[in-house]
């Protein structure tokens, strides 16, 4: 029975102790209080922060991982559209170079026709009017020959009419005097047809 009635005695007792340290303790902070305020404003705020950063932080620190994310992917996308732009300009730059020798090429080989067409052309001039000159010349002379031949020609039938003439006359005196027969006239008529037959041979 003593021992039943130790037992929550010395329970309360041990409490009351406890209690009493608290008390005292409490007693202390309140008097020490007012001459810690001021370190303890400092504490305060790193408490703050530390409660922000228990309470906040995880979620900035994934704020700030998505930011970065974000900002190396933007990073990565911009180098890779100047790569892009930069592969599009030298493709362009070279295109335009390409474009540039052709038509430079082009050109100089159009250049080359029209000098070697006005070359051409020249030479052709050349021929047109070494062939008028020869024209002319050729026609000239031709001319010249003509009227030569036209004059031998009339002088041959000068001759040749003088000749029959003379012929015809000696014919009819032969005929007048002598009354030669008709196989005289014959032979006298087939003899100057000779003539004149031989006379157009030698002339042709």
């Amino acid at each position: 029975m003593n021992a039943v009635v130790e037992s929550p005695s010395k329970e309360a007792s041990e409490q009351e102790s406890f209690n009493d340290d608290q008390h005292v303790s409490q007693a202390k902070n309140r008097v020490t209080g007012s001459e810690d305020a001021h370190e303890n404003s400092g504490e305060e705020n790193q408490s703050l922060d530390l409660v922000r950063n228990i309470l906040f932080g995880e979620q900035v620190r994934q704020t700030e991982k998505r930011q970065a994310s974000l900002e190396q992917h933007i990073q990565a996308s911009v180098a890779a559209l100047n790569e892009e732009v930069c592969k599009k300009i030298d493709a362009l730059k070279g295109e335009v170079n390409l474009l540039t020798d052709l038509l430079e090429e082009e050109s100089q080989t159009r250049k080359a026709d029209v000098l070697a067409h006005q070359g051409n052309m020249s030479r052709v001039e050349q021929s047109i009017d070494k062939l008028g000159h020869q024209v002319l010349r050729n026609h000239s002379e031709l001319g010249d020959c003509l009227e030569n031949e036209t004059n031998r020609l009339g002088t041959r039938m000068n001759d040749w009419r003088e000749e029959i003439l003379q012929k015809l006359e000696n014919a009819t005196s032969t005929l007048g005097h002598e009354k030669a027969d008709r196989q005289s006239i014959a032979v006298l008529l087939t003899e100057m047809a000779d003539q004149l037959v031989a006379d157009e041979s030698a002339a042709g």
